[in-house]
């Protein structure tokens, strides 16, 4: 590491001449330093400048104290990458759930194996280079996209930005690292006449709600799905989003909304109220026929009392219309097991015969209503084995 330099900063008021070069003048300008760090990947100074100085002296005397800090300060850590990432990772306390998954993953599958070993002070970007190139071509494992790598990035950036501000390194390694170009697939929104055509498909669904809601109010899936019935006000009109549903690993967590601008109220039309207003009608009769089996979550969208997840709303519970790709004028097909009222009749496509759907009375909602039958290992059979010429042959004629 170099010490730096000081120099003066001209002002505007400094004589130039007609070339716009400076002239011999006494200048009355601030002092400031430069202190250079290294270099770059690409072979770009890294460099720290802080002006405002009044005197030659003082630029000298703080650019001296910052390099004493700097030199201490890493001096004094000798801590490996894994060892960073690991504490800087647990003193996360305010992440989302989803978050904090999402930064488990990065460290334990990518970047610890990769970057572990290595001394933090020692991180250099020829060593994120080569992280990037082997998860690239997937050299260790299934080879990630350049969205995925980009998100692995961001990680490690973020906490070497953390260890740049606690002064346990000079400068951060990943600010400079040229990744690959994303190529994201444009979204093709539906038009207001797709729109429609859909919902009148799915007029008979018992997720109709679901889909009025995200079509018309712009709802987040996890929103609309955390969406509760205290939160609807529909005789003013108007819902309030204090909550969303997220999948972490397979189980539901309730949240806050995603940001801090997420807490909104929500205008919704006559037509949205309308489907409200049924959708809560049909929810207390099944509730009715339930009795004591019936979970109450109170929320607008659920099967039988409980959250839907972020899977089967995302794929699974779309009727086929919405499914094929686009709205079309077909029925919706008949609802998913877990979805019919009770007592009604479903086939079985690989047994061929017909059995009544049972409730849900307790359990993981996600689970099967019947388990399936093991499947048999179908046994080896081996060719008969003949015996080897001339062997044997005597005993049989002796016989």
């Amino acid at each position: 590491m170099k010490h730096g330099s000081v120099y003066q900063r001209h002002a505007r008021t400094c004589p130039r001449d007609a070339e716009g070069r400076l002239q011999a003048h006494r200048c009355r300008g601030g002092w400031a330093y430069v202190l250079e760090y290294g270099r770059d990947s690409n072979g770009k100074r890294l460099q720290t400048t802080k002006s405002g100085y009044p005197t030659r002296a003082a630029a000298q005397e703080a650019l001296q104290e910052t390099v004493r800090v700097l030199m201490t300060d890493v001096s004094m850590h000798a801590l490996t990458t894994r060892e960073y990432l690991e504490t800087w990772l647990a003193g996360k306390a305010a992440l989302k759930p989803s978050t904090a998954a999402h930064y488990q993953d990065a460290l334990r599958l990518y970047l610890l194996p990769h970057l572990g070993d290595v001394r933090l002070l020692d991180l250099r970007p020829h060593h994120l280079d080569r992280l990037y190139e082997a998860i690239g071509t997937g050299r260790r494992g299934r080879p990630l996209s350049p969205s995925s790598i980009r998100r692995v990035h961001a990680t490690l950036r973020s906490a070497l930005n953390t260890a740049v501000k606690r002064r346990l390194i000079p400068y951060n390694p990943a600010l400079h690292i040229e990744l690959a170009p994303e190529n994201p697939k444009r979204p093709r929104p539906w038009s207001a006449d797709q729109s429609r055509r859909f919902l009148k498909a799915a007029e008979k669904d018992r997720l109709v709600a679901l889909y009025q809601l995200l079509l018309v109010s712009g709802l987040r899936r996890g929103e609309a799905t955390g969406l509760r019935w205290e939160d609807l006000a529909l005789d003013q009109g108007y819902l309030m989003v204090v909550q969303q549903i997220t999948e972490v690993r397979g189980k539901l967590v309730v949240g806050t909304p995603k940001t801090k601008r997420g807490s909104r109220v929500v205008a919704l039309d006559q037509a949205t109220v309308d489907v409200l207003r049924r959708h809560r009608a049909r929810q207390q009769q099944e509730r009715a026929e339930w009795g004591g089996a019936w979970h109450d979550s109170g929320l607008v969208v659920h099967p039988r009392g409980r959250p839907a997840t972020a899977p089967r709303v995302r794929h699974s519970s779309l009727p086929e219309a919405g499914r094929a790709g686009g709205p079309s004028g077909d029925p919706p097909p008949r609802p998913a097991s877990h979805e019919r009222e009770p007592g009604a009749v479903s086939r079985c496509r690989h047994q061929g015969r017909v059995r009544a759907s049972r409730p849900l009375h307790d359990g993981d909602h996600r689970r099967p209503l019947y388990a399936r039958r093991p499947r048999r290992r179908p046994r080896s059979r081996e060719p008969d084995r003949q015996p080897p010429d001339g062997v044997g042959t005597s005993e049989r004629g002796a016989s």
